[in-house]
Formats: structure tokens, sequence, C-alpha cells
């Protein structure tokens, strides 16, 4: 039409499509303004006649933490003593659990949000699930994007605002207080000595299957102060400590005040975020969590 085409012929098709880009139209996605040094996804299509471009920014992780968030709230609220969350973002249900680690600093302070109201808890979990076994709460999801009147029987509670916010340079350099809470002696543990022979003075044991792995995993290692210290994916240094030592910490997180008898996954992320580190860590947690009666 632009182009005052001869030939033109508003077919059927065309026609469906104006309609569907009028139904679109009417139902916009929520604008929301920008944070901080966010990444910004720009899209561009572009043919013979048009080019398109749209800057959008993806959330949805950050809108299933909000969601989660709220749930577990609202938990509290009832005063719950146990709690089984289920949802469809798999980085969310890793990222709580401690199998996956938060690289993102909005993801991390979700995450450290979760771990805080979760411990009201005396048991919390969070299971993924498949996202077509998820239907009506993705079919409430849509409503609300959509901006549709929700069904009856139904609660409706408007958020205005994220619940966390990006950390700032001045909260980066202040301790975890949790950490407090977690007694721990300096020694040099039995597991390490090879590690620290290696890294200093390039010495391997004869076993080649030991070797190998002491050469590997000395990769993710780095001496500070005459000790070693493990660099986990985030770039964060974790102490590395005794098997005693560390059962020691996970029985202080389990059963202390920073602690809400939780999975044996749950417990190892704790005592890794908490600034630890050692080799048998999922195993004695496992065992830990096997003989707690309260579990």
């Amino acid at each position: 039409m632009m182009n005052k085409m001869d030939d033109f012929f508003w077919s059927d098709a065309a026609n469906a499509a104006f309609e569907d880009l009028k139904r679109r139209l009417a139902e916009p996605s929520v604008l929301a303004a920008p944070i901080d040094k966010e990444p910004l996804l720009i899209y561009v299509a572009a043919n013979t006649r048009a080019v398109s471009v749209a800057i959008v920014v993806e959330r949805k992780e950050a809108a299933e933490y909000e969601a989660l968030l709220h749930g577990l709230w609202m938990a509290k609220e009832m005063n719950l003593s146990r709690v089984r969350c289920f949802g469809d973002s798999d980085l969310v249900a890793q990222q709580v659990s401690g199998k996956w680690d938060s690289k993102d600093p909005l993801m991390a302070a979700y995450r450290r949000e979760v771990d805080a109201i979760a411990g009201h808890f005396k048991g919390y979990q969070l299971e993924h699930i498949d996202r077509r076994k998820n239907e009506a709460a993705d079919a409430l999801s849509r409503l609300g994007s959509q901006r549709k009147p929700v069904p009856p029987n139904t609660f409706l509670d408007v958020l205005h605002n994220p619940s966390v916010k990006l950390p700032t340079e001045e909260d980066l350099v202040v301790p975890d207080p949790e950490a407090q809470l977690v007694a721990a002696l300096h020694v040099i543990p039995d597991w390490t000595v090879p590690y620290l022979a290696y890294m200093t003075r390039g010495e391997l044991p004869e076993d080649e299957t030991l070797a190998r792995q002491i050469t590997r995993r000395s990769k993710s290692m780095t001496i500070a102060n005459g000790e070693l210290h493990h660099r986990s994916v985030t770039g964060a240094f974790q102490r590395c400590v005794s098997p005693e030592e560390g059962q020691e910490i996970l029985r202080e997180i389990h059963e202390g005040d920073c602690g809400h008898h939780a999975g044996s996954k749950s417990l190892v992320a704790k005592a890794f975020l908490h600034g630890f580190y050692w080799l048998t860590a999922h195993a004695d947690a496992e065992d830990l969590v096997s003989k707690c009666d309260g579990c």
C-alpha cells in the first residue's frame, strides 16, 4: 500500500493478520523501568519494505522469584511450619536448592531473600515441575500479564515494587551476619596437604588417579595466608576445612539459629555460602539429614 502497488488485494489472510495485530495492541505487555546495569535485548526484524526494532528486558526468573517470595510470606502469615513449593522455572529451583550458583547479582539477591524467609519454617522444599503439569498456575500468570479479570474465588494482589534491589558496592563489602554464627578453628586439614604441596612445590602423589584429581581440582584453588581456599564459579573464596569441622558447621546450620532443618542440598549450599568448603560436604549432609528425627 505504501508503494502504491497496482496488484494489491486485501485477502482473508491479510484481514486475519490485521485482526491479530489489533488484538495484540489491545493486550500489550506490562512495561517496567529497566534496572541500572541490567542487560537490554534488541530484537530486529527487516525485509525489503520495513525494519522493526524492539528493546526489551527479560525478567522471567525475577517474576518466578517474586511469586515464590509472595507465597512464602503468605505461608508465614498462616503460621505454617512446613512448606512444599512447586515451580516451572528450573533455574530458580536449582539456585534455591543450591545445585547452581546465582551468578547474576539480582538473582543472588532474590535467593538470599528466599533463604531468609525460608528460615522461619521447620521444613521447606522447592521442586521443579514441568510447565505442562502446572497449567492452572500458568493460566493465572497469563491472565495477569494480559490484565484480564481474574476468575471468581481467586485472590489478586498487585506488587508495585520489586521485593529486592541490586546490591551496591557498599553492600558487597559488608560481611554476611549469618556467617558469624558459625564457629570454626583455623587448622590445616589433612586432605589439603597434597594440594598445598602441589601448588607450592609441584609435588604430586605416586598414585596416578589421585594425582590427576589434585591437578584438576587445583585449578579452582588458591592459597591465602598459608591456607587453601576454594574458588566458586561466582568468584567467592571458601576456606577449606576438615571433614570434622565441616560436619560441625552442618550441624550448626541444621539445628542452630541460622537453620531450619533444611534438606541436604540446601545445607551444603548454606555452608558454601558462609565461606567453607570440603570434599565430602554432600555425603556428610546426606548422612546428617538421614539421622535427624525432625526431618
